[in-house]
């Protein structure tokens, strides 16, 4: 079933790029390709090898060096990260999508340890803007990064700068929801969560890639479909009417969620958080603090 299916996809990137260094061995991009493609699927022995080969060939050619960057930031190396990323995108200064890259992994730090980095994060983003105005994932993240830094009200306004610019993009959709959910717009949220999920499942199949691939997209998927059921739970106590917000909406998107990563603790948290939100006793001890 979907499983195969996504067993084959990964399959035929492995076997293009192998072809490919086949016809060519000094040919660094190739090792780069297969690099990401084997962090994907978690099989780090063999990422990093063909990520150091591509580097040993050629470090001067900006897909090697965000291949590497993409390596290190999969294993958590994220100031390796970043250090990878700067210097692809010092080898290609107008790529937008680099900017993002290094600006992720700067807030990543930020988040972890190091409080100076959300100016790093931030001002990278606003680079991504600058090189390529017309792409709404340069404000997707730029509004992310203002969200995680609890400014909700810049967060909205630049994340709706994002949806308009590309109204069939989830990834900004997303976002712009978990923001009405953290200024407490639950009805907007649990709509624009529905709205995302259903623009994400048009362009990737979580249920089907995330039983293989545990990709960043996959994060998102699972928290998308915990902060929409919670919201639906809020509006569920809010009008009275368990039957439509929690039986309708809240319970499918946890069961989705489940699917993609059975037992996952953000999952679990928000269950009972749901619970406690309808009168019920949570599924587990302590009480989970609410999703923010």
């Amino acid at each position: 079933g979907r499983e195969l299916e996504a067993r084959q996809a990964y399959d035929r990137a492995l076997t293009a790029a192998r072809q490919a260094i086949a016809l060519d061995r000094a040919y660094p991009e190739a090792y780069a390709y297969l690099a990401e493609t084997y962090a994907d699927l978690n099989i780090w022995e063999n990422a990093i090898e063909n990520a150091q080969q591509a580097v040993d060939l050629n470090p001067n050619r900006a897909d090697v060096q965000r291949a590497l960057g993409y390596v290190r930031e999969s294993q958590g190396n994220y100031s390796g990260a970043v250090e990878a990323y700067r210097r692809a995108a010092e080898l290609e200064p107008r790529e937008a999508h680099l900017q993002i890259s290094l600006g992720q992994n700067y807030r990543v730090l930020a988040t972890l340890r190091d409080a100076s980095q959300w100016q790093n994060a931030l001002a990278a983003f606003q680079r991504a803007i600058d090189i390529d105005p017309a792409l709404a994932a340069g404000y997707d993240e730029l509004g992310w990064t203002h969200y995680l830094m609890e400014d909700f009200r810049t967060a909205e306004n630049i994340l709706e700068q994002a949806v308009q610019i590309d109204p069939q993009a989830w990834s900004p959709r997303s976002h712009l929801a978990a923001t009405y959910y953290a200024r407490r717009n639950y009805e907007e949220a649990a709509i624009t969560f529905k709205q995302a999920i259903a623009l994400m499942n048009e362009e990737f199949d979580a249920d089907q890639y995330c039983v293989i691939a545990q990709t960043r997209a996959c994060d998102r998927a699972v928290t998308a479909y915990v902060t929409m059921a919670i919201s639906n739970c809020y509006l569920a106590d809010a009008y009275n009417d368990p039957v439509r917000y929690y039986e309708g909406e809240a319970v499918p998107a946890f069961q989705r969620a489940l699917t993609i990563r059975p037992d996952d603790e953000q999952i679990l948290s928000g269950m009972d958080l749901c619970q406690i939100v309808m009168g019920k006793p949570p599924l587990r001890t302590p009480t989970p603090q609410p999703i923010n």
